[in-house]
C-alpha cells in the first residue's frame, strides 16, 4: 500500500503547484493610466478607416487624379495642391464617403505593384486626414496594374497609370 501512496502525493502536489502557478494578477491602474488608455482607444477608432467595401464608386468631375513619379509613394507639390482643392470639395460635401485607388504601371511583380499602390493610396489618405476629413468617410484600396487608364508600353503611358484617384460613393 505505501507504493502507491507517494506516487498519488507527487501527482496531487504537482496539480496543486500547476493550479496555483495559472493564477491571474491583478494589475492595479492609477486614474492616469485609465484617463490615457481611454484616450487612445478613442482616437483609434476614430482613426479607422470606413468600411465601404462592397460599394459602388464612380468618379466625379470635381476630384482631381494624383500622379506618382516611377516607383515612388511620395505626393510633389503639384500632387498636393490638386489634394487641397480636393479636400475643400470634400469638406463641402461632407457627407460622402469615398474611396481612394491606388494604381501602378505595369513594372514590377502583382505582389509589389499590390503594395505600391495600397502605399499610394495611403499617402493621399493620410494627406486628406491631415487636411481636416475624417477617417470614417474614407477607405483605401489598391489594384497595382489591374486598371490601365493607357496599355501601351511607353512612358507616356505608364505615367498615367501611375496613380490614385479619389472616387465617391455612388448613391
Amino acid at each position: 500500500m505505501n507504493r502507491w501512496i507517494y506516487p498519488t502525493l507527487f501527482y496531487a502536489l504537482a496539480v496543486l503547484v500547476i493550479l496555483s502557478g495559472c493564477a491571474g494578477r491583478t494589475v492595479k491602474k492609477n486614474a492616469s493610466t485609465e484617463q490615457s488608455e481611454a484616450t487612445q482607444g478613442g482616437s483609434e477608432m476614430e482613426e479607422q478607416e470606413a468600411s465601404l467595401r462592397g460599394k459602388k464608386f464612380i468618379p466625379s468631375p470635381e476630384l482631381a487624379t494624383i500622379y506618382f513619379d516611377y516607383d515612388r509613394a511620395e505626393l510633389n507639390e503639384e500632387a498636393r495642391a490638386a489634394l487641397k482643392r480636393n479636400a475643400e470639395w470634400l469638406k463641402t460635401n461632407s457627407k460622402v464617403g469615398f474611396q481612394i485607388q491606388g494604381h501602378c504601371d505595369e513594372r514590377g511583380t502583382t505582389q509589389y505593384n499590390l503594395a505600391l499602390g495600397q502605399r499610394r493610396a495611403v499617402r493621399v489618405r493620410d494627406y486628406y486626414k491631415a487636411l481636416g476629413i475624417r477617417m470614417g468617410r474614407m477607405s483605401t484600396i489598391s489594384y497595382g496594374e489591374e486598371l490601365p487608364v493607357c496599355k501601351e508600353n511607353v512612358e507616356e503611358c505608364w505615367q498615367q497609370n501611375r496613380r490614385a484617384e479619389t472616387l465617391v460613393r455612388k448613391k
